[in-house]
């Protein structure tokens, strides 16, 4: 009997020890974004998107005027429940900084706005944009409410 328990704990501890490798970080690797949460970071983030987004892809935009889709169908066609964060970056910053038909992944904005045209954005400011559009709802209520508190606090600013 002593020898039959012997080897059920000796497989269970092989799985957890080889699972653990998926689970637990690479210490030696980098992460290719760090995740934005820190008010004051989405405060300049969201500057950024204001300045450099929302030009076009402005969520209050009304659709006869609308120079491109609002940035939440942009996100939504990036993002999918298996998509990680890193490649999420990368697929959005390589279009943002090199707008491309082939790269294109909304065939029915290209066709209704055309292609996005050529920007000077600077790399840094399209990945943080990028990795915050990723970590957040841009359709829900609550992104929205604090959209529109950010613009107020704007406009009281100026």
């Amino acid at each position: 009997m002593k020898k039959l328990l012997k080897y059920p704990l000796f497989f269970v501890s092989g799985l957890l020890l080889v699972g653990s490798a998926f689970i637990l970080p690479d210490k030696n690797a980098t992460p290719f974004q760090p995740n934005v949460q820190a008010s004051d970071k989405i405060q300049d983030i969201m500057t950024l998107i204001d300045t450099r987004c929302f030009v076009c892809h402005n969520p209050d935009m009304k659709t006869e005027n609308r120079l491109a889709p609002p940035m939440y169908m942009v996100r939504s066609h990036y993002y999918n429940d298996t998509i990680s964060r890193e490649n999420f970056i990368e697929q959005m910053t390589v279009f943002a900084l090199k707008p491309d038909l082939e790269k294109s992944v909304m065939p029915g904005a290209v066709r209704n706005f055309g292609l996005m045209p050529q920007s000077s954005f600077d790399e840094n400011e399209v990945r943080l944009i990028a990795g915050y559009i990723y970590d957040t709802d841009l359709q829900s209520d609550a992104w929205f409410k604090s959209w529109k508190k950010f613009k107020k606090a704007q406009l009281k600013s100026k």
